[in-house]
């Protein structure tokens, strides 16, 4: 990942500058905070690469009671994209699929 990292970072004159540990902390998963998703793809020489990935994370929230609207509901996590990368050619790129299988694999991973 970290790899990934410098890669997109030395496109823009501003970014964030961490290290591999600092980016661990920040992006690798934590039970119940940080979720993180990569796709490895084959690159020209037929090796396993890491292409794309992204991490998320999510919080609880407290659902409350309304009159007006009878539930039972307690909690609602909510996810929120943290950081991003998908290499413009790889075969998983389109943010829609990666999107959908996030958020379809997410219930799982909680």
């Amino acid at each position: 990942m970290f790899r990934l990292y410098k890669e997109l970072t030395k496109k823009y004159e501003v970014s964030f500058k961490f290290s591999q540990d600092e980016l661990a902390h920040h992006l690798l998963p934590r039970n119940g905070v940080v979720m993180t998703l990569v796709v490895e793809n084959d690159d020209e020489n037929g090796n396993r690469v890491l292409t794309d990935f992204i991490s998320y994370y999510h919080l609880p929230s407290q659902i409350l009671k309304c009159k007006d609207v009878p539930h039972d509901y307690k909690t609602m996590h909510v996810s929120t994209i943290y950081f991003i990368h998908i290499k413009s050619n790889s075969t998983f790129s389109p943010l829609f699929r990666l999107r959908t299988f996030t958020t379809t694999h997410a219930p799982r991973m909680t």
